[in-house]
C-alpha cells in the first residue's frame, strides 16, 4: 500500500515540538510549585504541568499577585531574615521562570504556526497555538501594567523631589532644577514604549494565526485593536528610541533582525497593516485591501524592504509611486550585486542540501561548502564595497552603483520623468497613456507631482541607510525571498505594462523564481513514485472487490446498512450513499479550482472549506488497515468515512459562517488539490462525495503557477518550468488513470474555458455532478463575503472574464521548453477542451434562446391579457354609462334618448 501521507514519527519540527513542550512543563510546575507555597494555588490543583503536559491556556493565579507577595514577604519589617531571603530568592526565581515560560510559549506556538505551514493537517495544530499567544499576550499586558506603576510611583517620588529642591531653592534664595528625573522619566517611557513594541509583534503573530485558520474578521477586529494601540503609544510616527532596550521584564526576547527605535516600530505597523490587507482580501473588501497594502508599503519605504517587498507583491495593481519604487529598488538590487549574491547562495544551498538528502546527511561536506562560500561571499561583499566607495560624496543619490540607473527607471514611469514640459514628444504622451491605464487603484496613482516626491524621498532613504558602501543602500537586508517577493512585484507591474517588453519582465520573473526555490530543491522522482504505487493499487479490479464487499456487508444481518447510529445519520442525507455530502474539487494550482468553489459556495446550503481537509490525515490508519486486512472489514472503511464527514462539519460548525449541529451544510467542498492524488481512498470510504477536477491549458496553467509567489510549502515544484511541466505531466496521468478505473460517470472534468465561455451551462452540468438543484446565485459568486485564503483572492471578487485564456501566448518563446515537455498533454487537452467548449456553447445557446423564446411568450400573453384587460374595461365604462343613462331615462323619459344619440 501507498506510505504514510501525512505522518509525524521522525519529523524533526515534531521532535523540536515535543522536547520545548517537556521544558514548558517543567517550567510552569516549578512555578506552580511557588504559587503553592504562597498560598495562591491548593495543593494538587494543577496536575498538568506536573505530569509533563504543558497548559497552554493561562496559569490558575495572577502572575502580578504572586509576585507581589515575594516582595511583600522579602522586604517586610517582620519576616526573620531567613525567610526575608528565601521570599527574595523564590520572587528572583519566580521572575526568571516567568521570563522562561513566556519564550517557551513563544517557542511552542511559532513552532506549531510553522508546522501547521509546513505540513498541513486540517488546522489541527492552530488552537494551541492561539492559546499560547493569547497566554503570552496576557502576561505582556500584566508586565506592563507593573511597570507603568513602577514609573507612576517613580514620577511621583521625582516630582516631590522636585517640589522639596524648588522649595528650598526659593528659601535659600537659589534656582531648581528642571532636569530633575527627566532623563530617567524618558528611558522609562522608552522601555514601556519597548515593551508595547514587542507586545505588538505577539500581536501580529496571532493575527496572522488567525488568518491561517480562516478566520479573517477575527484577525482583522485584532489588528484593528493593534494599531490603535500602535497609534495611542506614538508608533505609526517618527519613532526615536535608539538604544533602548526591546524587553520587557519577563517577555519574549524580540527575532533577530527586528532593530530597534524607529526601524523596529516601522517594522511592526508595517507588518500590522500588511495582515489588515490580508484579512479585508479574504472578506471580500478588495479596494480597502489594496489601500492597507498601499499603506504598509509607503510605511516601509526607507525603513523596511522586507514588508515594503510583500506588501507590494500581495497587490494586484501599483500606484506610480509605489510602481517607482519597486523598479527602482530592482534595479538597484541588480546592480548592486545583491541580487546575483542571494541567487547564487540560494543555488548554494539548494546543493548543499540535494546532496545531505542523497548521501543521508553529509555533514563534512555541507560544512566545507559553506566555509567555502562564507569565503567567495566575503571576496565578493569586499569588492562591492570597493565599488561603492570610488563613488563620489555628491553623486546623486549614493546608492553605489546603482544611482544613475535608479534615476533612469524613474524617469521612464508616468508622471515621474522631468518637471519641464516635454512638449509633444512621442516618449511623453506615451507614458502618460500608459499612466492612465493603470492609475485606478492606490491613493496617489494619478499625481505625478507626488509620485515624483516619492520617488525622490526613496533614493534619499537609500542613501542615508546604505551611505554609499552597503551594496543594495537600504534593501541589503533583504533574504533571498523577500528579495524574491519584490521581483515578484515587479514582474506583476512589467506585464501589465503595454509599454515594457516581454524579455523585460521575464528576465525579473526568472530571477524572482531564482530567489524563492526551496531548499532543498524539488525531487519529482518521489512524486513519480508515488504516483506508480498508487496507480498499481487503486485499480478497477480493488475498487469493484470493495463496492461489493460494501454491499455484502450491508445485506448481513448487522451490516452497515443496519448499524447506522445517531450520529451517522445526522451526518448523512436520508437515503443517500456514504459520502454525498463532500464535494472534492481537484487540479492544478491555478486552473479555478478557487473560482469553482467559490461558484459552489454560493449557493445556499454549501459550505466552502477551503484547504482545509481532514482526508489526509487518514489515509496512515486506512493503509495499516489494508496491509492488515484487506477489504474484509468495510464496516471499518465506512467508520473512517464517517469519522471525515464528522470531522468536517466540525469545522463547519467552528468556522463563524452559521452552521451547527442542528443547522449542517448540505453540501461541504473540500479544495485540497492534492486529494487528487487521493481519489482512491475517497472511493473507498466517501463512495457517494462527487468528484471534480478543474483544468485549464497546460501551458496558462504552468505561467500562472510560474508567475505566482506561493506562500506556503504545498507547492515546491512551482520555481522550475521543468518542475511544472512535471507536475503537469503527472495531473494529466492521474486524471487518465481515475477516468478509467472508476465508474463511468464518476469523475467530472471542468475545463476553465468552458467555464469563461458558457458560464451558465457549465454551471449547470456541474451542479447537476453534484445532485444540487439550479440556482443562479451559483453565476454571482463574486458578490459573496465568505472567506477565502489561496492566491486567487482577488480573482474571486470579480465576475468572470475571459482575458486569462490563451495568454501564454504573450511569452510563446520563453515557454518553448515547457511547451516542448508537455507537447503530448497539450495536444490531448486542446482537443478534450476544444470539444467541451463547443458543447458547452452550444448549450449556452440553447438556453439563451430557450429563455428568449419563454420570455416572448410570456410577453404575447401578458399582451393579450392586457388586451383582454381593456376590453372588459372598456365593456364596464360602456355598460357603466349605459345603466346612467338609463337610470336618466327611467327618471326623465326623452332625456335619455337624447344622450344615446349624442354617443
Amino acid at each position: 500500500m501507498p506510505g504514510p501521507v501525512n505522518a509525524r514519527a521522525d519529523d524533526p519540527l515534531e521532535r523540536e515540538l515535543a522536547g520545548l513542550r517537556r521544558q514548558l512543563a517543567d517550567t510552569q510546575a516549578a512555578l506552580d510549585d511557588i504559587a503553592t507555597r504562597v498560598g495562591l494555588v491548593t495543593p494538587g490543583a494543577v496536575s498538568g504541568p506536573a505530569s509533563g503536559r504543558p497548559r497552554s491556556g493561562p496559569a490558575p493565579y495572577n502572575r502580578t499577585r504572586l509576585l507581589s507577595i515575594l516582595s511583600a514577604a522579602a522586604t517586610a519589617a517582620t519576616s526573620p531574615a531567613n525567610v526575608a531571603a528565601a521570599a527574595a530568592a523564590a520572587g528572583s526565581a519566580a521572575r526568571q521562570l516567568l521570563g522562561t515560560e513566556q519564550q517557551l510559549r513563544m517557542d511552542v506556538a511559532v513552532g506549531l504556526q510553522r508546522a501547521n505551514h509546513l505540513k498541513p493537517d486540517g488546522g489541527s495544530r492552530l488552537p494551541e497555538a492561539e492559546a499560547h499567544y493569547r497566554a503570552v499576550l496576557s502576561g505582556m499586558v500584566e508586565a506592563e501594567a507593573e511597570m507603568a506603576a513602577e514609573a507612576a510611583a517613580a514620577e511621583a517620588a521625582e516630582a516631590a523631589e522636585a517640589a522639596g529642591a524648588a522649595a528650598a531653592a526659593a528659601r535659600w534664595g537659589g534656582r531648581g532644577s528642571d532636569d530633575v528625573g527627566s532623563a530617567a522619566a524618558a528611558v522609562r517611557r522608552q522601555q514601556l514604549q519597548a515593551a508595547l513594541q514587542v507586545r505588538l509583534g505577539v500581536w501580529g503573530n496571532l493575527a496572522a494565526l488567525l488568518l491561517e485558520a480562516e478566520r479573517p474578521h477575527e484577525a482583522l477586529a485584532e489588528l484593528r485593536e493593534a494599531l490603535g494601540q500602535a497609534e495611542a503609544g506614538g508608533l505609526t510616527g517618527a519613532l526615536d528610541l535608539a538604544g533602548a532596550p526591546l524587553a520587557s521584564p519577563y517577555s519574549p526576547s524580540p527575532s533577530p533582525g527586528s532593530g530597534s527605535g524607529a526601524q523596529a516600530g516601522s517594522s511592526l505597523v508595517c507588518g500590522l497593516r500588511f495582515n489588515t490587507g490580508k484579512a479585508l482580501a479574504a472578506v471580500g473588501r478588495t479596494a480597502d485591501s489594496e489601500a492597507a497594502y498601499a499603506l504598509a508599503a509607503r510605511g516601509g519605504v526607507g525603513l523596511d524592504p522586507a514588508c515594503f517587498a510583500k506588501a507590494t507583491a500581495a497587490m494586484t495593481r501599483l500606484p506610480h509611486d509605489l510602481a517607482a519604487h519597486v523598479r527602482a529598488a530592482v534595479v538597484t538590487a541588480a546592480e548592486s550585486g545583491l541580487t546575483g549574491r542571494l541567487i547564487r547562495r540560494a543555488a548554494r544551498q539548494a546543493r548543499r542540501a540535494a546532496a545531505a538528502r542523497a548521501s543521508g546527511g553529509g555533514a563534512a561536506v555541507a560544512v566545507a561548502d559553506e566555509g567555502e562560500a562564507e569565503e567567495d561571499d566575503e571576496e565578493e561583499e569586499e569588492q562591492l564595497l570597493a565599488a561603492a566607495g570610488r563613488v563620489g560624496s555628491d553623486s546623486g543619490a549614493g546608492v553605489g552603483g546603482a544611482s544613475a540607473a535608479s534615476i533612469a527607471v524613474l524617469a521612464q514611469l508616468p508622471g515621474l520623468g522631468s518637471s519641464s514640459n516635454s512638449g509633444g514628444s512621442s516618449s511623453s504622451s506615451g507614458s502618460g497613456s500608459s499612466g492612465g491605464s493603470r492609475s485606478g487603484k492606490g491613493d496617489g496613482g494619478s499625481d505625478g507631482g507626488a509620485a515624483a516626491t516619492a520617488a525622490a524621498s526613496y533614493l534619499m532613504a537609500a542613501a542615508a541607510a546604505g551611505g554609499g558602501r552597503r551594496p543594495g543602500g537600504w534593501l541589503a537586508p533583504l533574504s533571498a525571498q523577500e528579495l524574491g517577493w519584490l521581483h515578484f512585484a515587479a514582474w506583476r507591474d512589467l506585464d501589465g505594462d503595454p509599454a515594457a517588453s516581454a524579455e523585460e519582465a521575464w528576465d525579473v520573473l526568472v530571477k524572482a523564481n531564482q530567489l524563492l526555490a526551496p531548499a532543498p530543491p524539488y525531487d519529482p522522482a518521489a512524486d513519480w513514485r508515488q504516483l506508480a504505487t498508487l496507480t498499481s493499487v487503486f485499480t478497477r479490479q480493488l475498487l469493484q472487490a470493495a463496492e461489493a464487499a460494501e454491499a455484502a456487508g450491508e445485506r448481513r444481518p448487522g451490516g452497515t446498512g443496519s448499524q447506522q447510529g445517531e450520529a451517522e445519520a445526522e451526518e448523512e442525507e436520508e437515503g443517500q450513499p456514504r459520502g454525498r455530502r463532500a464535494v472534492f474539487v481537484m487540479g492544478l494550482p491555478r486552473s479555478g479550482s478557487t473560482l469553482v468553489e467559490t461558484m459552489l459556495a454560493a449557493l445556499p446550503g454549501v459550505w466552502g472549506a477551503g484547504e482545509d481537509t481532514a482526508l489526509a490525515p487518514l489515509t496512515t490508519p486506512v493503509n495499516q488497515l489494508l496491509a492488515a486486512r484487506g477489504l474484509t472489514q468495510p464496516d471499518k472503511l465506512a467508520e473512517y468515512g464517517r469519522r471525515y464527514t464528522a470531522a468536517m462539519l466540525q469545522r463547519a460548525a467552528a468556522s463563524g459562517t452559521g452552521w451547527g449541529p442542528g443547522r449542517p451544510p448540505l453540501r461541504v467542498v473540500d479544495k485540497m488539490l492534492r486529494n487528487l492524488w487521493l481519489i482512491g481512498y475517497i472511493q473507498l470510504l466517501l463512495p457517494g462525495a462527487c468528484l471534480v477536477v478543474v483544468a485549464r491549458h497546460p501551458l496558462d496553467a504552468g505561467l500562472s503557477c510560474y508567475s505566482q509567489p506561493f506562500g506556503y510549502s504545498g507547492v515546491p515544484w512551482a520555481w522550475s518550468l521543468e518542475h511544472i511541466g512535471e507536475q503537469i505531466r503527472m495531473t494529466a496521468a492521474l486524471v487518465a488513470h481515475w477516468r478509467a478505473h472508476l465508474p463511468p460517470g464518476r469523475l467530472l472534468t471542468l475545463h476553465y474555458e468552458e467555464l469563461v465561455a458558457a458560464p451558465e451551462a457549465t454551471a449547470r452540468r456541474l451542479l447537476a455532478h453534484c445532485g444540487l438543484a439550479w440556482d443562479p446565485a451559483v453565476l454571482a459568486f463574486h458578490t459573496s463575503n465568505r472567506t477565502v485564503a489561496t492566491a486567487s483572492v482577488a480573482q474571486v471578487r470579480q465576475p468572470l472574464y475571459s482575458r486569462s485564456v490563451g495568454r501564454w501566448r504573450k511569452y510563446g518563446r520563453q515557454l518553448a521548453a515547457l511547451a516542448a515537455q508537455v507537447a503530448a498533454e497539450v495536444r490531448e487537452y486542446e482537443a478534450a477542451a476544444g470539444e467541451a467548449v463547443a458543447r458547452a456553447v452550444h448549450e449556452q445557446r440553447r438556453l439563451e434562446e430557450e429563455r428568449g423564446a419563454r420570455a416572448a411568450k410570456e410577453a404575447g400573453q401578458g399582451r393579450e391579457e392586457q388586451q383582454r384587460q381593456e376590453r372588459g374595461s372598456g365593456r364596464e365604462q360602456s355598460g357603466g354609462q349605459r345603466e346612467g343613462a338609463g337610470g336618466e331615462s327611467g327618471q326623465t323619459g326623452s332625456g335619455g334618448l337624447a344622450g344615446r344619440d349624442e354617443l
